[in-house]
């Protein structure tokens, strides 16, 4: 189940990107404080509320939140990203694609995006599996010097249920 972040998941969110495998990406290594996961939840607040995006909890048949995803401006202020991430104990389980997959969905469906762009960490390789899988494409404009690669996916791209790995 998918449901907007809200203040009452601060604590669980932020035990979810303080655990090393998910803040190794995330976070390239950091460990967050309390205060800036609550800051991050009060942003997404905002932008859901003025925007219509921002990050959503994904939780289990138990209600334990189990990963998050969503769309904001998280490396450029004037450029809207897909993020999404996986609590370590629930890694392997499917979460990541079916929260990419519904946030593509939300990102042409609703926000009638034109094109969804997402970063990666080189080494994140089970991160640019599941972007690829979604129609995700390198993107050629921006190179990977910094340790990071870029995809996007454009609207047509999806439409016409393109798949595989090329740079565009």
């Amino acid at each position: 189940m998918l449901r907007p972040l809200q203040g009452t998941d601060i604590d669980a969110l932020h035990a979810l990107w303080t655990q090393r495998g998910v803040r190794r990406y995330l976070w390239d290594d950091r460990v967050l404080s309390a205060e800036q996961t609550r800051d991050a939840v009060m942003q997404s607040a905002w932008w859901f509320e003025h925007q219509g995006y921002g990050l959503w909890g994904a939780y289990d048949a138990d209600g334990a939140l189990a990963g998050f995803c969503g769309y904001g401006f998280f490396r450029d202020e004037h450029e809207l990203e897909l993020l999404y991430g996986v609590a370590e104990d629930q890694w392997m389980k499917g979460y990541a694609r079916e929260m990419a997959e519904a946030m593509v969905a939300y990102g042409f469906d609703t926000l009638h995006l034109v094109e969804i762009r997402a970063t990666t960490d080189l080494p994140n390789v089970a991160s640019q599996r599941t972007l690829k899988r979604q129609g995700f494409v390198g993107d050629a404009s921006r190179k990977a010097a910094d340790g990071k690669l870029y995809f996007r996916l454009p609207r047509e791209r999806r439409d016409d249920g393109g798949d595989g790995w090329e740079a565009a």
